[in-house]
């Protein structure tokens, strides 16, 4: 359901399509100064196709990726208004921190981390 579309040793795109149409990406990259660490970037999933399983599919994707690249730590930033893309992470393994940050778009929103750590062991709800 994800395809790898663009990808390099650093970072990639996953996207979700059907007959050239995108119904979804997800972005990840290795953090240059803490390679250990990949951090998933620009979700999105088109409305019409949410709770379809495209968005788990695009994790899991991206925790492959990461995986593969040898990460430890697959990290996000959420908004804690989104519970929705919460609960969702959360299903995936992810567990919310309490460090926050303002939305750069909007200040007055804010944003969680979410970070799972990775393990060279399947664990329940993580993709293999």
């Amino acid at each position: 359901m994800a395809a790898e579309e663009a990808s390099s040793d650093a970072r990639a795109r996953f996207v979700a399509e059907q007959d050239t149409r995108w119904y979804g990406m997800a972005g990840v990259f290795v953090l240059q100064d803490q390679p250990e660490i990949a951090q998933l970037i620009s979700m999105w999933v088109d409305p019409a196709r949410r709770r379809s399983g495209i968005a788990r599919a695009l994790v899991d994707a991206v925790v492959r990726w990461a995986r593969g690249r040898g990460a430890r730590r697959l990290q996000l930033w959420v908004t804690g208004t989104n519970h929705q893309a919460m609960s969702l992470y959360a299903c995936a393994g992810f567990a919310a921190t309490e460090r926050v940050q303002p939305l750069p778009s909007n200040p007055a929103v804010q944003q969680v981390l979410m970070v799972l750590e990775l393990t060279f062991e399947k664990r329940e709800g993580e993709p293999q």
